[in-house]
């Protein structure tokens, strides 16, 4: 059985490298806001796993993370731990779910914030 990192609003599984946005009927207070290119909010569509992470930036790469004293100021912690991250999810958008890349900060003693979806030509939507 994996461990597994618990914090207040979604379960890591070390062994997989995926994010598990849970099931439940409260599952929209504990899910992530986020941010569309147009600058729009929605959700993670529940039920859904963020695959393919990986480090883009920050801690353990070359890449610095441009804005870490802005992230610093706003949420805490130390700015040599914070990583830039993206991964693969859904996302709820106009009442149906699409695959997005996402990116987003985490710092271990702060957790994960200001998700986003990237745009590439103008689209934030990945064909299956």
């Amino acid at each position: 059985m994996p461990d597994l990192a618990v914090d207040d609003k979604i379960i890591l599984m070390n062994i997989t490298e995926e994010i598990l946005i849970q099931r439940s009927l409260g599952a929209m207070a504990r899910n992530y806001n986020v941010e569309l290119p147009t600058g729009e909010y929605t959700h993670f569509t529940e039920g859904t796993r963020i695959t393919n992470i990986e480090v883009i930036a920050g801690k353990g790469r070359i890449r610095k993370i441009d804005e870490v004293d802005i992230l610093v100021e706003k949420y805490g912690g130390a700015a040599s731990e914070w990583q830039k991250k993206k991964g693969i999810g859904y996302v709820d958008f106009q009442n149906e779910s699409y695959k997005a890349e996402v990116h987003w900060y985490e710092e271990p003693s702060i957790g994960r914030v200001k998700f986003k979806t990237k745009a590439y030509n103008g689209e934030w939507i990945i064909d299956e």
